[in-house]
């Protein structure tokens, strides 16, 4: 499970040690080491586990004077006892591959190896710099991209595997591209550009899904492959252009006997379900206690049912604030959808699903909520009461509902919002379905979609 950096790590400390050198270098070696096994989307399990524990509580008084000029530019803040893996992953892993990708890596390599303060400010200047213009790359580029696969109509759901290649985009930052359509189309991408004029070399990337292995799949087409690489998560490879069609055809066979149909949504995986006066900080800091995670180790994800939405704003490049309240309770409750912004505003009530995260501002620390999904209330509903009928409101398959049970009548009657109404009597197999009863149809309510809907409506009404 170690990444390069992890091979080297032992190697330095081994080394070190045979030559009687290691004294003042195990932190310093240590921090590298964590550094690089989170930006290298390594599994945070085992040996990785272990030693990233004690790294990350190293890194806010870091020995290593980049390190802290990486910390004060990014705004991570050093008066945490410990640092999270998405302090290194979303703030300072970037701005260090950022120039790998796009610039000279020897400015990295003076960032991290340098004992002067203000070389350090310096370099560290200089990669936040190129992280700003890889930023607007990764944007052109997903956009790009996601045009393409609308408007070609790409058929990534019956190959089970999304191949796309175009020409004048930045191989260094094409992965990172990769990251975000998987996250946008629940499959695995292999994206990648040429690398000369003549369009005679394809250069890729590659990001998996869980159910699947990006590193055996590249095996899978190695007879079609220049150079490959990677791990389970994510990979490189190179291929002559005019391999690109088998390449492919071979993707989607490996991807049919590793996939199956349902494993392509971007569904989101719960653990438990929570209500808004169980977050506590109690709570939070027992979660604490399953950290670092990450790849191999996720953190805990929960879900609310039937969440308010008092207040929204987009905020930075395209998040989402929100405040969120549950039950007309007086507390309320903050939260970030990263990346949502194409999505604002979200409906008023809604089911979340979310990760739990500590929240520093002006010397404060609370929990909020980070949204990693959200969907219509799968049953919500507002119960009325007359001497004669029951009614409320509901939500099913994401569209709105109003029933009312006619108890003179013993009869359960459905709208749905085009007016249309179900009226099915108790004990019968069939009911009506129109706009007026004398111009309704006769319908079988004991198949869907007749069925799994009058189940939602007496839920509703409180009846089962």
């Amino acid at each position: 499970s170690l990444a390069g950096v992890g091979i080297a790590y032992i190697l330095a400390i081994c080394l070190a040690q045979e030559l009687g050198q290691l004294k003042g270098l195990t932190q310093q070696l240590l921090e590298l080491f964590t550094l690089g096994t989170i930006a290298d989307l390594a599994p945070l399990t085992g040996i990785n586990r272990r030693w990233l524990k004690r790294g990350l509580g190293l890194l806010p008084q870091s020995q290593l004077a980049g390190v802290q000029a990486l910390i004060e530019i990014t705004g991570v803040k050093d008066d945490q006892k410990s640092l999270k893996p998405e302090d290194i992953g979303f703030r300072l892993g970037p701005r260090i591959n950022a120039i790998g990708r796009l610039s000279d890596p020897q400015i990295v390599i003076e960032l991290l190896t340098t004992t002067a303060p203000e070389v350090a400010r310096e370099r560290a200047m200089q990669c936040e710099q190129v992280n700003q213009r890889r930023q607007q790359l990764c944007a052109d580029i997903e956009q790009d991209a996601i045009a393409f696969i609308e408007d070609t109509g790409l058929d990534w759901q019956q190959k089970r595997v999304l191949v796309i290649v175009q020409p004048n985009w930045h191989h260094g930052v094409i992965g990172i591209v990769a990251s975000r359509l998987v996250e946008r189309y629940g499959v695995p991408v292999f994206i990648g550009t040429y690398e000369d004029n003549d369009q005679q070399h394809i250069r890729g990337s590659a990001r998996g899904i869980t159910e699947f292995n990006i590193f055996e799949a590249l095996e899978f087409c190695k007879d079609l492959l220049g150079k490959y690489g990677g791990h389970k998560a994510a990979g490189g490879f190179s291929l002559p252009a005019e391999n690109l069609s088998a390449f492919e055809q071979s993707l989607s066979g490996f991807a049919h006997q590793s996939l199956k149909p349902e494993h392509l949504k971007p569904l989101v995986s719960i653990d438990a379900s929570l209500e808004f006066s169980q977050i506590t900080s109690n709570l939070y800091q027992q979660l604490d206690l399953l950290h670092p995670c990450g790849i191999g180790n996720r953190d805990p994800v929960f879900w609310s049912a039937n969440v308010q939405i008092l207040e929204q704003r987009v905020v930075g490049k395209g998040h989402i604030k929100l405040t969120l309240n549950q039950d007309n309770q007086p507390v309320t409750i903050q939260a970030i959808a990263w990346r949502w912004g194409e999505y604002f505003p979200l409906p008023r009530r809604v089911d979340i699903a979310y990760k739990l995260r500590e929240h520093h501002w002006e010397g404060n620390t609370t929990i909020e909520l980070e949204l990693v999904g959200v969907r219509l209330p799968v049953v919500t509903s507002t119960v009325t009461t007359t001497s004669t009928t029951k009614k409320a409101e509901f939500y099913y398959n994401q569209r709105r509902y109003t029933c009312s049970l006619w108890e003179s009548l013993n009869e359960l009657r459905i709208r749905n919002p085009e007016g249309k109404v179900l009226a099915i009597q108790k004990g019968q197999r069939t009911g009506l379905l129109g706009t007026k009863r004398e111009d309704a149809i006769e319908v079988n309510v004991t198949k869907p979609p007749y069925y799994p809907l009058i189940k939602a409506a007496t839920r509703a009404l409180g009846l089962s």
